[in-house]
């Protein structure tokens, strides 16, 4: 099936399900665990859903990259569940988000109601300077495997962050270089937790570039930048140079070999 807009197209294949929504038999049809090959490079706004396992998919079409606008938002939730959802984003150019990606756990009487989602990138180049959401009881997980370069730009922000359950993982791999700007905010951190957090904030590269970091990897007095790295007491911060022994792999945040909605 190929939908035409004014600025792009996108071919989707896909699988119908029927979501009850009153007991007097009234539902809509939803679409989910779709693939969709993007030509044009924008990414389409909208909410998409994913079964339990399973991912909704983005790839681009002819090696342009795929883009989210500025204002654009990009929803996914895991269907039959009040988790975020999966969605994976696959391009042989690069990836840039500018816009929003909001795959928080559903909200219910003000307090979240499920676990955060899950996003994967997986590119030649990373560019971030929007928002990512996967806010949860447990926050999610944003996992980017970038083969040459990812950065965090000025104001960017991803949130993992657990809202009576741990804190999510963030992993940043860029195998040539990774930047992170003063202004960015990754948050993993978690409240209302008595157990063991699992947080995790990964950087990976054979040189990482950012502000509070000294040469050797250590991080450095982060209160004199705007740069903001938070998990809690029992999280972790990992940065390395060596990519022959990542951290973040053996601390389970790889996205090598990453399966959707593993």
């Amino acid at each position: 099936m190929t939908n035409k807009t004014s600025a792009r197209t996108f071919t989707a294949l896909v699988l119908t399900y029927t979501l009850t929504l009153l007991p007097a038999a009234q539902a809509a049809s939803i679409t989910v665990n779709q693939d969709i090959t993007v030509h044009g490079r924008n990414l389409p706004s909208g909410t998409y859903y994913n079964t339990a396992g399973k991912a909704t998919i983005f790839r681009d079409a002819d090696k342009a990259g795929l883009n989210l606008k500025q204002k654009d938002i990009l929803q996914g939730l895991e269907f039959g569940s009040k988790n975020g959802g999966v969605i994976k984003m696959i391009s042989e150019g690069p990836i840039q988000i500018q816009g929003t990606i909001n795959l928080n756990a559903v909200m219910e009487n003000g307090a979240y109601a499920g676990n955060g989602g899950k996003l994967i990138i997986q590119a030649p180049v990373f560019e971030h300077g929007g928002s990512i959401y996967a806010n949860g009881i447990n926050g999610g997980v944003i996992r980017v495997n970038a083969s040459q370069v990812a950065s965090l730009a000025n104001k960017s922000i991803i949130e993992a962050k657990g809202h009576g359950g741990s804190g999510g993982k963030v992993l940043i791999r860029g195998e040539d270089v990774v930047t992170v700007s003063k202004g960015a905010l990754v948050d993993v951190t978690s409240s209302q937790y008595n157990g063991i957090d699992t947080s995790l904030i990964c950087f990976e590269g054979k040189v990482v570039n950012m502000d509070g970091v000294s040469p050797d990897g250590s991080i450095t007095d982060l209160s004199k930048v705007k740069l903001v790295l938070k998990t809690n007491s029992d999280g972790s911060i990992k940065i390395t140079t060596d990519l022959t022994q990542p951290s973040c792999t053996t601390a389970g945040c790889s996205s090598d070999g990453e399966q959707p909605g593993g």
